[in-house]
């Protein structure tokens, strides 16, 4: 295997990680921080969170075991699931967010997403590429 192509697959599992990761990091912190949740004036109540992480952990785990399956449809899952939650990310941040340091700091939010987006869809062509397409691989 070539190195490329081994750039090309921990590239795209770090993204699914990144997902992951977050969907965990986001549950489990709203768990351990329920009282505090509960009591502060938010629009939306704690529950939210924690389906909301526990939602992104799961979509996640969901695409990493496709890949790692080589599922037909794994590519595409991921592209979607990179689009979903970039979509989540900032409807969650920017519209049911009153923080005022997200407003000032929506040009860094925007080009990083923008980063994100970029890296997430063109893994779909690094793995085609590295990897051959669906029908020429073996079953």
């Amino acid at each position: 295997m070539k190195i490329r192509a081994l750039g090309a697959a921990t590239f795209t599992y770090l993204v699914v990680f990144s997902i992951t990761a977050w969907g965990l990091a986001r549950g489990i912190a709203a768990l351990r921080d329920w009282p505090w949740l509960a009591a502060a004036d938010l629009r939306l109540p704690p529950w939210y969170w924690v389906l909301s992480g526990a939602a992104w952990a799961l979509a996640g785990l969901t695409v990493g075991l496709m890949l790692w399956s080589q599922h037909p449809w794994a590519r595409g899952a991921l592209a979607v699931t990179a689009l979903a939650f970039l979509g989540f990310w900032w409807v969650d941040h920017y519209a049911l967010a009153a923080a005022a340091f997200f407003r000032h700091n929506w040009p860094f939010a925007l080009a990083g997403s923008v980063l994100f987006l970029t890296a997430a869809l063109a893994v779909s062509l690094w793995w085609n590429f590295f990897f051959g397409a669906d029908h020429e691989r073996a079953s």
